[in-house]
C-alpha cells in the first residue's frame, strides 16, 4: 500500500512541475518564480552496513538523474522538490563464515541442528531508489551571470528494485540429530563436504528511505531562460532500511536436501543496520 501511495504522489508531482512550468512561461514575471531542472549526479552511492564475523564491506560508484522544480519566495530564498532516481551499490565477502540453527520440529524424527561453513563467500547489492527531495534554497550573486547556491532538506525515498548477487564459495555442512547422538554427513542427504556451490541471484526486501540532503555550488546564466548548474551534494540515511533479518545464508530443504536455500546477508542478523550514502557531483540544466 506504501509503494502505491509513494509512486501516486510521484506521479502527481511531476504532473504539477509540468503545470508549474506552462505557468512561468506565461508572462515575464512568472518566469523568475518558477524553475524547472533537469540534472545528472554521479558520486559514491552506497549502502552502508557492518556485519559481524570476519567481513569485509565497501561501498560502489553510482549515478542518478531527476526532473526539479523551484519556487522562488524571493531573490534569495527559494523551496525546491521533484522526482530523482539514484543508483546504488554494496559489496560483501567473508573469508570464512559458520553457522548453524535447528531445523525441524522439536521431538520429531526430522528434527536435527544443522551446521554449515562456508569459504569464498562474496554479495554484490544494486538497488534502484526514487526519491522525492523536500529543500530550502539560498541563493546569493557572485557577479552578474553567476550566483551561488545551497540547498538542504531530506529526501523520502522508496526502494522500486533491490537484488543480491551471491557466490556462495565452498560449503561444509553436517546434521547433528540429538535423538540419535550421532551427526551426519550424507551428500544424498544435504550434508556436504567442500562442495562447491552456484551462484545466485535474489531479490532482497528493502524499507523506506529518510535521508538528510545538501547540495552547494554555482549556477551560470547561459540566457534569459536557461542556467546551467553545477555543484556537489551529500545524502545521508537517517533510518536503517533493512526490513529483514531472521533469515539465515544458507537454508535447508528437506524436500530436496541436495540443493540449498540462498539468502543475502542483509536479511539476516549478521548485518547491523543499512543506511544509504550518496555523494558526489550533480550538473543542472534549470529552466526560468
Amino acid at each position: 500500500m506504501m509503494r502505491h501511495t509513494f509512486l501516486l504522489m510521484t506521479g502527481l508531482l511531476i504532473i504539477s512541475t509540468a503545470a508549474a512550468q506552462r505557468r512561468g512561461y506565461s508572462s515575464r514575471s512568472a518566469l523568475s518564480t518558477h524553475e524547472i531542472s533537469l540534472y545528472g549526479s554521479g558520486g559514491l552511492s552506497s549502502l552502508n552496513y557492518r556485519l559481524s564475523g570476519d567481513a569485509t564491506t565497501s561501498g560502489s560508484i553510482g549515478f542518478g538523474g531527476g526532473i526539479g522544480y523551484t519556487y522562488n519566495i524571493n531573490a534569495v530564498w527559494g523551496i525546491a522538490t521533484g522526482v530523482e532516481i539514484g543508483f546504488f551499490g554494496g559489496k560483501a565477502a567473508y573469508g570464512s563464515l559458520s553457522d548453524g540453527y535447528e531445523y525441524g520440529t522439536t521431538g520429531s524424527e526430522d528434527h536435527f541442528l544443522f551446521r554449515y561453513s562456508l569459504g569464498g563467500y562474496e554479495e554484490k547489492q544494486r538497488v534502484t531508489l526514487l526519491s522525492v527531495p523536500v529543500m530550502a534554497q539560498f541563493k546569493t550573486p557572485v557577479s552578474r551571470s553567476v550566483h551561488f547556491y545551497l540547498s538542504g532538506g531530506f529526501k523520502f525515498g522508496l526502494p522500486v528494485s533491490a537484488k543480491a548477487t551471491i557466490s556462495p564459495g565452498t560449503a561444509t555442512t553436517s546434521g547433528e540429530f540429538s535423538y540419535e547422538q550421532v551427526t551426519y554427513d550424507v551428500e544424498k542427504y544435504g550434508f556436504v563436504t567442500g562442495l562447491r556451490l552456484a551462484d545466485t541471484k535474489n531479490d532482497v526486501d528493502l524499507g523506506f528511505s529518510t535521508a538528510l540532503a545538501v547540495e552547494t555550488g554555482f549556477r551560470f546564466s547561459l540566457s534569459h531562460r536557461i542556467a546551467l548548474g553545477v555543484g556537489a551534494y551529500l545524502d545521508y540515511g537517517l533510518n536503517s532500511v533493512q526490513s529483514v533479518n531472521d533469515r539465515h545464508i544458507l537454508d535447508y530443504q528437506i524436500a530436496d536436501p541436495s540443493t540449498f536455500i540462498h539468502h543475502s546477508v542483509l536479511h539476516t542478523a549478521l548485518t547491523d543496520k543499512i543506511h544509504l550514502f550518496d555523494a558526489g557531483v550533480k550538473i543542472r540544466i534549470i529552466f526560468r
